[in-house]
C-alpha cells in the first residue's frame, strides 16, 4: 500500500509536534485518495530556528535531523492561493476568500505568496491523527519502488486489458509472469536519500 515520505524543516516539524500547524503547504499533491499516511521526515537543516528558545530547537535538530520522527494521516487537501491584486493581497482556500488559513499553516501571507508564487495555486495538507515516535525512525526502514528495476524485469509482461472490470486500458500495465502479481509490488528498495519536497513509499506492517 502506498503512503508518501515528507521533507519538513525543523523549524515546521517542531510546529507540527506541538499541534499549532496544523496544515502543510506543497506545491504538488500526491495522486492517491485521501485519506492516506505521511511519514514526516525532519531534514538536517538548522539555519531556519523559530524563535523562541533557540537552544531548545538545536536540542530538537540534534536528536531529530536526518530521521523520520512520526506520521500522520492526511484527510483532506485543499487548494490554496495567495493572491496579490494591485489595491491588496489576500488568500483564497478552494477559491474562495480566507482569513483562517494563514493561521493553521503557520505562513503568513508574504511567506505564502514568496513559497507558492503570487495568484498561484498550491495544496493545503490537512494532518490528522499525529503521531510522534518515542524514537525517531532512520530513513532507510522505508522502501520506494524501483522504476529501473521493474523496467529492466525479464518477467514483467504488459497488460492492456482488465476482464474482471471492463474498463479498459489499465492505469499500471506491467505484470509479473513469475510473482503473479503487480510489478511494482514486488521491486522496492530502501530510501537512501530524502525527498526534495516528498515522494511515495511502499507501506508495509514493518514500517507502520
Amino acid at each position: 500500500m502506498k503512503a508518501v515520505l515528507m521533507s519538513i524543516q525543523p523549524k515546521w516539524c517542531e510546529l507540527i509536534a506541538s499541534g499549532k500547524k496544523t496544515v502543510e503547504v506543497r506545491k504538488t499533491k500526491p495522486k492517491l485518495e485521501v485519506p492516506f499516511k505521511v511519514y514526516i521526515y525532519c531534514t538536517k537543516d538548522g539555519k531556519n530556528l523559530i524563535k523562541g528558545d533557540i537552544s531548545t530547537t538545536i536540542d530538537f535538530v540534534a536528536v531529530n535531523g536526518g530521521k523520520v520522527i512520526g506520521e500522520f494521516v492526511c484527510d483532506r487537501i485543499d487548494t490554496v492561493a495567495r493572491i496579490r491584486t494591485p489595491c491588496m493581497d489576500y488568500t483564497t482556500v478552494n477559491d474562495k476568500w480566507d482569513t483562517h488559513f494563514c493561521e493553521i499553516s503557520c505562513l503568513n501571507g508574504d511567506e505564502l505568496g514568496k513559497y507558492l508564487g503570487f495568484n498561484k495555486d498550491g495544496y493545503g495538507w490537512h494532518i490528522s491523527n499525529l503521531v510522534i515516535y518515542d524514537k525517531p525512525r532512520e530513513l532507510g526502514e522505508f522502501t520506494t519502488v524501483d522504476n529501473e528495476a521493474v523496467q529492466n524485469c525479464n518477467h514483467r509482461v504488459q497488460s492492456y486489458y482488465d476482464g474482471f472490470c471492463n474498463s479498459g486500458y489499465l492505469k499500471c500495465g506491467f505484470y509479473c509472469k513469475v510473482k503473479d502479481d503487480w510489478c511494482d509490488k514486488c521491486k522496492t528498495k530502501p530510501i537512501t536519500r530524502p525527498p526534495q519536497s516528498w515522494c511515495y513509499v511502499e507501506r508495509s506492517e514493518s514500517n507502520g
